[in-house]
């Protein structure tokens, strides 16, 4: 397990406690849900099988699960995983928890109708190979959404500046930070993968995913960015 993995593991368990709460009423995550939900609905009816990738404490999961979905969550967070676990027992839900540094995912070639991978690609050391991954387990036709940083807004471009700040001249004064501070900055070098949206459909397009086109009206003014895939028969294609 390389540190950066371990790191990011160990972050996701420190807050698995608390986490489901910031998808409640007027929480900062509230609105994910339908985020994902909708494009589902259109893209991948239910009853799909979705893969729910990096799937937290499992709200999504559960989400899609009581709208019909056959919903699996793949999680290396055991502390997450737990709380996930803990939160359903209904017939349509599977769980998954993988090694923090895994590299190929438990499951066949075309398993599933769709894989949603919700702020994850940000993390992970290697994401073209994590998107291969993704576009390997699809079948012909299947959809694949994620949500990454998106450095045209406005928050991503003030955390740059920060990103920058803490590698250089200020990182040395992070043991005399409040703790809210130190964990802010954490999270910020822990999120290394902030590439241009042209740069992740590059990523996807090499490994045979198709862009699909989505109408959000407030693209740019949301401080993520929704990007969806259609896996195509006719396999990767150079970027």
């Amino acid at each position: 397990m390389t540190a950066h993995t371990e790191q990011v593991r160990r972050l996701f368990d420190e807050h698995a406690a608390n986490w489901s709460a910031r998808y409640a009423a007027g929480a900062p995550f509230e609105k994910r849900l339908a985020r994902f939900a909708g494009p589902l609905e259109s893209l991948a009816p239910s009853p799909a099988v979705v893969l729910d990738l990096g799937c937290g404490t499992g709200n999504l999961v559960c989400h899609l699960a009581s709208s019909g979905y056959h919903a699996v969550g793949a999680e290396a967070s055991p502390a997450m995983l737990e709380v996930a676990r803990a939160s359903t027992d209904a017939p349509n839900v599977e769980w998954t928890l993988l090694d923090a540094d895994w590299q190929t995912l438990p499951y066949g070639t075309g398993s599933y109708d769709a894989v949603v991978a919700s702020s994850l690609l940000e993390y992970v050391g290697h994401p073209a190979s994590i998107i291969a991954e993704c576009a390997r387990v699809l079948r012909t036709d299947g959809v694949f959404l994620c949500t990454v940083p998106d450095p045209r807004n406005r928050v991503r471009r003030i955390e740059a500046v920060w990103r920058a700040l803490a590698c250089g001249p200020v990182g040395w004064l992070r043991r005399i930070w409040p703790r809210r501070v130190r964990s802010y900055v954490d999270y910020l070098l822990l999120s290394k993968n902030r590439l241009a949206l042209d740069e992740w459909r590059s990523l996807a397009r090499s490994v045979g995913l198709e862009r699909i086109a989505l109408k959000e009206n407030d693209e740019r003014h949301h401080p993520l960015a929704l990007l969806a895939f259609r896996r195509r028969e006719c396999g990767p294609t150079s970027a």
